[in-house]
């Protein structure tokens, strides 16, 4: 209220001064430039979110066991269909899929990248919307059997176009 009279009066009453309108004019900028920039993060994150969890799982399972004969380290989880389906059946769990990961070495022409190999079925991946609903991959994911589906980024590293082939070198042999 004491603000509104100030600004409602007349100069020789002490109203408003080119200060006081540089000031309101600077106010309302920087409110302005401060909603916006909220929006902006709100919207990213949501973005970023989406897709980091969209790609990956949210909760991943993995078994460790020594083999006793060599004492050496066995991560293969042996009853992985019926371990999958126990937790399908999870309250609030929308998709469980057994999966194969480890890393290697890509290998295309000239050039090399150590990527991350999912194995994984067509119709696990089907189910996936970020990678099944995508509209930015390139080729059919029904071909899926006959091939690999690679990121963008890891096409970019090996200088890789669609029907091209890769070589992938793991730990444990070609």
């Amino acid at each position: 209220m004491i603000a509104w009279r100030y600004l409602r009066a007349k100069r020789s009453e002490g109203g408003i001064s080119v200060m006081t309108l540089i000031s309101m004019i600077g106010i309302a900028l920087a409110v302005a430039a401060l909603i916006i920039v909220l929006a902006v993060r709100s919207g990213f994150r949501t973005e970023f979110v989406d897709a980091i969890l969209g790609a990956n799982a949210h909760v991943t399972v993995f078994e460790y066991n020594v083999d006793p004969q060599n004492g050496k380290l066995n991560y293969a989880i042996k009853n992985y269909n019926a371990l999958t389906e126990k937790i399908a059946k999870v309250p609030g769990v929308k998709r469980a899929a057994p999966i194969i990961r480890n890393q290697v070495m890509a290998n295309s022409a000239d050039f090399n990248t150590g990527v991350v190999v999912y194995g994984i079925s067509l119709d696990n991946l089907k189910s996936i919307p970020n990678i099944a609903g995508s509209d930015r991959g390139q080729g059919n994911i029904d071909d899926f059997e006959n091939g690999v589906a690679i990121g963008v980024g890891v096409a970019k590293s090996l200088r890789l176009d669609l029907g091209d082939r890769i070589k992938l070198i793991s730990p444990n042999g070609i």
